[in-house]
């Protein structure tokens, strides 16, 4: 919140409480309690508190404000709900957590609503097409050192041969595919 708007948020509260003081070091004094907080989410609680009592004050808006968020988050994920998995490869565990924590952070700020059950359920049950990739040289003999398939290529003298597959073979395995598409 800038200090301009922690002038309105004061503006705002003392409209809500008039038998509430201000004087002209409120806004600055909240300012410095309130300054990590953005203004819609500080003027809701506001409100909320100024229905409860008849004064406000900076933590008890904070106190609301965080009352809030969690509520968000509860309905995102909490007890009996599963966790909505993050679009992010599991297996990247740093990128995972990133991405975790950024959707917690948005669905508390309220920025991020869980999806339908019906939207999540959409794309169960189908079949997810396989890539039509050419196979690799592996797939196929050697036609020059006679390796079997699946192994790798052997120097005459019948050592592996740590250059990769025969060109034959690359070549042969390509043309058995192009002949199959």
């Amino acid at each position: 919140m800038t200090p301009d708007e922690t002038v309105v948020l004061a503006r705002y509260v003392r409209a809500l409480c008039p038998q509430q003081r201000f004087d002209e070091f409120t806004p600055d004094a909240w300012h410095d309690v309130l300054s990590a907080y953005d203004l819609p989410a500080a003027r809701r609680a506001a409100a909320t508190v100024a229905g409860r009592q008849p004064f406000v004050s900076p933590s008890e808006i904070i106190a609301e404000i965080r009352r809030q968020r969690a509520n968000a988050a509860a309905d995102y994920v909490g007890p009996g709900l599963t966790a909505e998995v993050p679009d992010a490869d599991p297996d990247d565990v740093t990128a995972y957590l990133a991405a975790l924590r950024g959707q917690r952070t948005r669905a508390a700020s309220g920025l991020e609503r869980p999806r339908p059950v019906a939207q999540l359920l959409g794309g169960v049950g189908r079949a997810v097409p396989a890539p039509r990739r050419a196979p690799g040289p592996m797939s196929i003999p050697c036609p020059r050192c006679q390796a079997p398939l699946g192994t790798g290529c052997r120097l005459p003298s019948g050592r592996p041969r740590g250059a990769g597959p025969h060109r034959e073979r690359a070549t042969a395995a390509q043309q058995r595919w192009d002949a199959a598409s």
